[in-house]
C-alpha cells in the first residue's frame, strides 16, 4: 500500500501598514478619507509581523498627532528641510494633511480581501 504525501498548505501572512488617501483633502472631508476603499489607501511599509507593523503604527499616530496639533514654528523647527526654505518638499497645510492619514495609520494582513480592486 502506497502512503499518501500531502503538503501542508500555510499561508505566509505579512502585514501593510497603510494610510487613508488624504491628498486634496479638507478638513471636513478626513471622515470620507477613512472610509474609503482599503483598496484606495497608500502603503507606507510592509511587516513581517502583525506586533512589529502596530509598533510603527504607535509611531506613525504619534507623529501625525504632532503635524496636526503643532503649531507653524515647532513644525518649522522639527520638519525644517521639508516645510521651510527656498523649495520646500510641501507645505505645512500639506503636512498636517499627511499628519491627519499618519492619525489613521492600521495595520492590513497582506491577504486581507478588503485589498482586491473591484
Amino acid at each position: 500500500m502506497k502512503a499518501k504525501c500531502r503538503a501542508a498548505g500555510f499561508a505566509l501572512i505579512g502585514w501593510y501598514l497603510m494610510v487613508p488617501p488624504v491628498g486634496g483633502l479638507s478638513k471636513s472631508d478626513e471622515r470620507r478619507a477613512e472610509s474609503a476603499p482599503l483598496s484606495s489607501w497608500v502603503t507606507l511599509g510592509q511587516f513581517d509581523t502583525k506586533e512589529s507593523c502596530e509598533q510603527e503604527a504607535t509611531r506613525s499616530h504619534a507623529t501625525g498627532a504632532q503635524q496636526v496639533n503643532g503649531s507653524e514654528a515647532e513644525l518649522q523647527k522639527r520638519f525644517g528641510g521639508v516645510v521651510a526654505g527656498k523649495r520646500p518638499l510641501m507645505s505645512i497645510e500639506r503636512l498636517r494633511m499627511w499628519g491627519t492619514g499618519l492619525m489613521h495609520a492600521e495595520c492590513v494582513a497582506t491577504n486581507d480581501r478588503r485589498l482586491q480592486k473591484k
